[in-house]
């Protein structure tokens, strides 16, 4: 039987990609005021009331989110607004409500820093990005849910933002020369294996805080260089540098995450990143 999803940030790059997949298996909707399904202001704890007892989801999925790291420390009303406040009116008007859908929030692996795999108690916060979203996930606990500490890639459905990964294909096919960090560690998931996450996550609806990534991440100089290796790049075109002094806004070196929380409660295993890469 088909679950009913909504999907908050209509117009988001997220919610944007998270549709088109989930739609295949599930009845989703995009909440929002643009290229929406459901008219939602969200900054309206009422309105979000209304569409909770009117449409009855199963699971609201919050993809609202500020994520623009370089913009961050002249923008901190705003990040503060999307990444913080909008999580706090979602979760009062599930408090509100007679229907109380399970809530699916998405935070980050930006709140690792620390050398190696990070256990989800293990982290160090080092900018206002990451401190929102701590935040976040403070006010995301207050109802039942689960609170997804990750990042991802793959192909993306909208229209103007595109993921980590288009960026370097598009980059690479126009012969263009890409600044390619090997000091900075991560271990994303691609698109396609997020998707069959949180179709577990509405099944089985166990709550909590969790890391959610790859096996085995490495820097992204290497994710790069493996991509362009699959797709048949120039590999000359990569140019391999350090970040120091390359970033105005501090960013964590070692985003690593420890995922058998993850593996354990939900029992399934995730896919180490040469796979994910492999995968597109």
């Amino acid at each position: 039987m088909k679950k009913k999803i909504g999907i908050i940030g209509a117009n988001g790059f997220l919610a944007q990609n998270l549709i088109k997949r989930l739609n295949k298996k599930n009845e989703c909707y995009l909440l929002g005021k643009k290229k929406s399904n459901i008219y939602c202001d969200y900054n309206k704890i009422d309105e979000i009331k209304n569409v909770i007892k009117k449409f009855k989801f199963d699971s609201i999925i919050n993809c609202v989110g500020y994520t623009n790291i370089d913009n961050v420390q002249i923008e901190k009303e705003l990040c503060f607004k999307l990444n913080v406040i909008i999580v706090q009116n979602i979760v009062q008007a599930i408090k509100e409500s007679n229907h109380k859908p399970f809530f699916i929030h998405f935070s980050t692996d930006h709140l690792y820093n620390k050398k190696g795999k990070s256990k989800e108690e293990k982290f160090q916060i080092i900018n206002y990005y990451g401190l929102s979203k701590y935040y976040s996930e403070f006010f995301a606990s207050q109802v039942k849910s689960i609170i997804l500490r990750t990042n991802f890639f793959g192909y993306s459905y909208h229209k103007t933002k595109k993921s980590f990964s288009d960026w370097i294909i598009s980059q690479l096919s126009s012969k263009k020369i890409i600044n390619s960090f090997n000091d900075i560690y991560f271990s994303p998931l691609s698109f396609d294996t997020l998707t069959f996450i949180i179709e577990l996550i509405i099944s089985k609806k166990i709550p909590g805080i969790f890391n959610v990534g790859s096996n085995k991440g490495f820097s992204k100089d290497q994710f790069i260089k493996k991509l362009c290796k699959y797709k048949s790049f120039n590999k000359r075109l990569i140019k391999t540098k350090n970040s120091n002094n390359f970033f105005t806004v501090p960013r964590p070196r070692d985003m690593r995450m420890s995922i058998e929380k993850f593996e354990k409660a939900y029992k399934v295993r995730l896919p180490s990143l040469i796979d994910e890469i492999k995968s597109l």
